[in-house]
């Protein structure tokens, strides 16, 4: 595979040098395609070079394939957030790796003079939108006119992709076409128990009223009662423009009060009991009226008993469990990814007890040096097979993991977000990912909104952008 690639990597290199002279350029390609690879061999000719990516455990991946490329370390050095700020020192180097959010402090700070770089290299550039670190770092170069390289996968929707376009002012686009090893996914539809479905019915109950009174904020009728996070953002902006009066107050307790049953609804259905009891728990010490009034009603009662009640694994647990025995039984590794950092926990500690499979943790989060040190940990051990499975809620992007397979416990939310993740299997060889879904649409909506699958493959291409930013294709 990696000869296949080689010609490959060399050719997306010198057509991204050759369309440096229109501007800002734009490298996408599929994950475990090299664009690292592609950026650092486009980026060999400039004087001084700045790459920066999201995660600190990238930035020393990417300093160690830049090393293996070049064959040297010389002139080249990582800046990330394990460095204290008086310990940063942006020198001479040619090459030098750093997080988004450490270059944009050190700006605002006057430590670093972005002008003294010919080109940035944006990895991950996708999530260039709104106050996203990597936008801000695209504003900054546009400001001090420096030359941009542009990695990612995917763009993500229309109206993401525009935004991008814009902030990192792409002028054109390369799509390479680079073998990859094969990749396979699978669907595992998990039908909810007989106490599940009454749970469903009750959790639905309880939330109708609510979701009446709130439905008088949006512009059009919504087409569930389980209203979409772009929803409640235009309601709550809706309540919160009223003037402090009793409507307000009683809108605003609606609303809240509705966000915690959706929330509840949601954890209770698609992730475990164990985290809807969690939560409940934190209700308890919630000095809210809303909180109070779902603690209060007897139908909230009743899905606690019924949560007790069952005897029956949770239908999204005994589907990981498949799979962890797949794991184990053929010596795979894999990533498990999960939304709520609770899951993890419990899914660790659930497995730890019955399954006697080894797993472990990376959650993110603020971390000292002995947490960034046990992550590096983690990685090390999931790559020689020490341990079975990762339990994550970040390691979406860019990593070169070891995993054969990848797990979606927890549904994505974004194309670009689930294209990420599926990526870190089968980097090195083929690949499995599988979709613990439960058969109701608080889960199914977001698989099938996110399944980007495309019959026709993709051929090459360069798209170059005009000043009236019409598209062209040559």
């Amino acid at each position: 595979m990696l000869e296949e690639r080689r010609v490959p990597w060399y050719e997306a290199a010198e057509d991204t040098i050759k369309n440096m002279q229109f501007g800002n350029v734009a490298i996408i390609s599929g994950t475990s395609s090299g664009k690292t690879i592609m950026a650092i061999l486009a980026s060999y000719f400039h004087k001084r070079v700045l790459f920066v990516t999201s995660m600190r455990v990238l930035t020393v991946q990417h300093a160690h394939l830049y090393e293996k490329i070049i064959g040297s370390r010389d002139g080249v050095q990582v800046l990330n957030g394990g460095f204290a700020s008086d310990k940063r020192n942006w020198s001479n180097c040619k090459m030098t790796f750093a997080t988004p959010e450490v270059l944009v402090n050190d700006f605002i700070d006057k430590k670093v003079k972005i002008d003294d770089y010919d080109l940035i290299i944006l990895d991950e550039f996708d999530l260039g939108v709104g106050n996203h670190a990597i936008a801000n770092v695209a504003r900054i170069a546009k400001l001090k006119q420096v030359q941009l390289l542009c990695l990612s996968a995917t763009l993500g929707d229309k109206k993401t992709e525009e935004e991008i376009m814009v902030t990192c002012a792409i002028k054109a686009i390369v799509q390479p076409l680079i073998p990859t090893p094969e990749k396979y996914e699978y669907l595992h539809l998990q039908p909810l128990t007989p106490h599940l479905k009454q749970i469903d019915e009750i959790f639905k109950c309880m939330m109708v009223s609510d979701a009446e009174h709130l439905k008088s904020y949006l512009p059009k009728e919504p087409k569930s009662d389980v209203f979409l996070q772009r929803e409640l953002k235009m309601i709550y902006n809706k309540i919160k423009a009223l003037p402090r009066e009793q409507p307000f107050y009683d809108s605003m307790n609606i609303y809240a009060r509705y966000y915690k049953l959706l929330h509840a609804y949601r954890i209770c259905l698609t992730e475990s009991y164990e985290v809807f009891q969690d939560y409940v728990m934190k209700l308890q010490d919630d000095d809210k009226k809303a909180a109070e009034q779902i603690l209060t009603d007897k139908r909230f009662h009743a899905i606690q008993e019924l949560v007790q009640e069952d005897s029956l694994l949770h239908p999204k647990i005994a589907g990981l469990k498949l799979l962890m025995d797949t794991i184990k039984s053929n010596d795979f590794s894999g990533i498990v990814f999960i939304r709520q950092k609770d899951t993890a926990r419990h899914l660790k500690e659930y497995f730890d007890r019955t399954h006697f499979i080894k797993t472990e943790l990376y959650l993110g989060g603020r971390k000292n040096k002995a947490d960034r040190a046990k992550d590096e940990e983690t990685l090390a051990k999931l790559s020689s097979k020490e341990i079975h499975a990762v339990f994550t809620t970040v390691l979406d992007r860019g990593l070169d993991s070891k995993a054969d397979m990848v797990i979606q416990y927890s549904m994505p939310r974004k194309k670009a977000g689930r294209i990420q993740s599926a990526g870190r299997a089968g980097r090195f060889g083929t690949g499995y990912v599988y979709y613990i879904c439960l058969d109701h649409p608080l889960d199914k909506g977001y698989y099938f909104a996110t399944n980007t699958k495309r019959k026709k493959k993709a051929k090459k291409k360069v798209y170059f952008f005009q000043k009236n930013a019409q598209l062209s294709l040559f």
